[in-house]
């Protein structure tokens, strides 16, 4: 796609051009933010989502961390910390 010769395309040469863009992500960010916006004529607004009621399933039954209780709206006796988030 780049016409890149194979043997150029190393670990270090991918860790160096991983470095140099997230050097300057954030005004990369920044201009495909604004980009975006203007171009469909955007307002820009704040939205707030309540996820501490979120239910996990899974099939991890010697996980201490994933122990839930019996119900799963039921609170576990110590429940472990939950980090939670939404972009």
């Amino acid at each position: 796609m780049f016409k890149i010769e194979r043997r150029k395309v190393t670990k270090d040469a991918l860790y160096q051009s991983a470095q140099r863009l997230w050097e300057v992500h954030r005004e990369m960010e920044d201009f495909l933010h604004e980009r975006v916006r203007s171009m469909f004529n955007l307002e820009e607004k704040i939205l707030l989502l309540d996820i501490s009621n979120t239910y996990f399933e899974g099939r991890m039954e010697d996980s201490k961390l994933c122990f839930h209780g019996l119900h799963p709206k039921a609170p576990p006796k110590n429940p472990p910390p939950e980090d939670q988030g939404v972009m």
